[in-house]
């Protein structure tokens, strides 16, 4: 169970309220000032882009948190207004100088209360504003979005190209995104690869690698993010089975990485992680999809080649070296299942194959809603010799993340 310091970490998109309005207007204004020291002649200027926001609550103290992509504009102003019931509350505002490639924007709201938003979520009748704007050159161009209304079932209206993943990464083969550091993902290599999780940050690039001691990376598939006894932890299946000749399959857990104090693109020490072993009940099978039940720690294994998906279940395993025989508990509506990934409140389950997204929507959780029939989910495949199979919810669950295979694979966000 989440800690109330993991509550005051619930995002801006999150949760599942209902009535809630949430209206995000991105407003870019380039504006020329001479302190700002104009544009070059003939310079055309990219559009700032809004890559995600969130909401932080730091000792109860509410801060609007934007990542945003500035373009070529020398500086950035943002304010964000929170209204309840038709009356301000809460503003803030803030004003940086990009000094090249994405920027994080911290708003604190004020005046700073807890008792504006209840355990760091948007209550019913409470709506949050946030304006930007970019400043460089002489020309002004407007860029106004809105979401509206509860988005808390993976409903991406775009595609969003982040950036590229490179070495020391050549296979990854699965992701998820930090739920309590949005922006920030943790993947690993497909099989042969290094016994490792490689952190990166939303461009792609490599920030840490973080060593796994005591075990090889025999066909690592999927990786998840779940409870332990000390609050969350990551998982890394390694559940791959191309033969269909592994006795068993094994679950890895270590905590997620500390990365305070570390050179950017440096290695951890390496950690020795908590293992379970799992056995199918029905023999041998090959899986590249795991999730982890936020709510419970069950974990879930979902297999690749039959016609119709299997789902498997091992209830809240100890991590104690023991061996589980996993449980049966239904089958998928299509096969060829690559990828999977849970959000926060237990409620919607993407599942990746390769033409498509799906999502399974239950508000009884995780199992409900594997047994349910799902719905195809924006999704726009490239074409060209990646094949996306990672899929990864985005920590608001308004959208998702999804990252093939391969040296200099594309790291794209679907996003509303």
């Amino acid at each position: 169970m989440a800690s109330r310091k993991d509550n005051h970490r619930v995002l801006l998109i999150g949760g599942s309220l209902v009535g809630l309005a949430v209206v995000l207007t991105v407003v870019a204004a380039l504006a020329g000032v001479a302190r700002d020291g104009g544009a070059e002649a003939g310079e055309r200027l990219a559009k700032p882009r809004l890559l995600w926001t969130s909401l932080d609550c730091p000792s109860g103290a509410p801060t609007v948190v934007a990542r945003v992509a500035p373009g070529k504009a020398r500086r950035i102003l943002a304010q964000a207004s929170l209204v309840r019931e038709g009356r301000r509350i809460a503003t803030g505002r803030v004003g940086t100088r990009p000094s090249g490639g994405r920027v994080t924007l911290r708003i604190p709201l004020s005046p700073a209360s807890d008792l504006l938003l209840p355990y760091c979520r948007l209550v019913e009748g409470t709506s949050l504003t946030l304006a930007l704007e970019a400043r460089r050159g002489p020309d002004r161009k407007r860029l106004v979005r809105r979401i509206e209304g509860d988005r808390y079932r993976a409903e991406p209206s775009r595609r969003i190209q982040l950036g590229s993943v490179g070495e020391p990464v050549s296979e990854a083969s699965g992701l998820v995104e930090s739920r309590t550091d949005p922006g920030t993902f943790y993947t690993h290599d497909d099989s042969g690869g290094e016994a490792a999780i490689y952190v990166l940050a939303d461009d792609g690039t490599v920030v840490a690698t973080q060593p796994v001691a005591g075990v090889v990376n025999r066909d690592w598939e999927d990786i998840a993010l779940g409870p332990d006894r000390a609050g969350r932890s990551i998982y890394i299946g390694e559940i791959g089975d191309n033969g269909g000749s592994r006795t068993s399959i094994s679950v890895y857990r270590i905590p997620e990485p500390d990365l305070r104090g570390l050179a950017r693109g440096g290695s951890l020490p390496p950690v020795i992680p908590e293992i379970v072993d799992l056995v199918y009940p029905d023999g041998p099978r090959d899986a590249e999809a795991m999730l982890v039940d936020p709510s419970n720690g069950d974990i879930y294994v979902i297999t690749k080649r039959e016609a119709r998906s299997r789902v498997y279940r091992a209830s809240a395993p100890r991590f104690e070296g023991e061996t589980v025989t996993l449980e049966r508990v239904g089958d998928l509506a299509t096969g060829g299942v690559v990828g999977a990934d849970v959000c926060p409140d237990g409620q919607t389950v993407l599942v990746k194959t390769y033409p498509e997204v799906l999502a399974y929507v239950s508000d009884s959780g995780v199992e409900a809603a594997l047994a349910g029939e799902p719905a195809r989910r924006l999704y726009e495949p490239q074409i060209s010799f990646f094949q996306d199979e990672a899929v990864a919810a985005d920590p608001w669950c308004t959208g998702y993340s999804v990252l093939p295979e391969g040296s200099g694979a594309p790291l794209a966000r679907y996003a509303p």
